[in-house]
């Protein structure tokens, strides 16, 4: 007779569980990724060469290197970003501040209040909007990824020409 001495320890039984997770939410994002690329896709051509990831976030450029949008998905919510992130800080700090000089006309002409994050302890900084119609749980997409796709576009339409303002400008070399 054999007596079962060792078996899997609690800590190698809640490791299995977390791995499950995360690959249910990593299931959970693709999908979220393809019904919400899918929507956008047809009504605009910035995320059109990106594919769908496991990541909570999905990026596009803008046409100007080291600015891009990034969509975000989260558990109870999701957000759009305007992203500064070039190689100098201090220029990342300069375009943020440019682009916050219009921020009432920005914010009038996206027809609401944006998140101005400067994070001046940081490289990077972005100007964002939650979306709290749209999350991860799935029963939300019918309604939360039309309300993505409607904001992304006013979203573009409203940073583009400040976007093109940034792209000729003659900011400070050393930077």
């Amino acid at each position: 007779m054999f007596t079962k001495v060792v078996g899997p320890s609690q800590e190698v039984k809640n490791l299995g569980n977390e791995k499950k997770q995360i690959a249910e939410r990593h299931q959970k994002r693709r999908k979220f990724w393809e019904a919400l690329l899918e929507k956008l896709n047809e009504k605009t051509s910035i995320y059109r060469n990106v594919n769908p990831t496991d990541d909570n976030w999905l990026n596009a450029g803008t046409g100007v290197g080291g600015i891009y949008y990034s969509i975000i998905v989260r558990k109870d919510s999701s957000s759009i970003q305007l992203v500064i992130d070039k190689s100098s800080n201090d220029l990342n700090k300069k375009i943020f501040d440019y682009i916050y000089g219009f921020h009432e006309e920005v914010e009038k002409g996206f027809g609401g209040k944006i998140i101005w994050r400067k994070m001046e302890q940081k490289k990077s900084s972005r100007i964002q909007i939650d979306i709290k119609e749209c999350s991860l749980d799935s029963s939300t997409w019918d309604y939360g990824l039309d309300q993505i796709v409607t904001k992304f576009i006013a979203w573009d339409s409203v940073f583009s020409p400040f976007i093109k303002k940034v792209s000729t400008q003659a900011w400070d070399k050393n930077l």
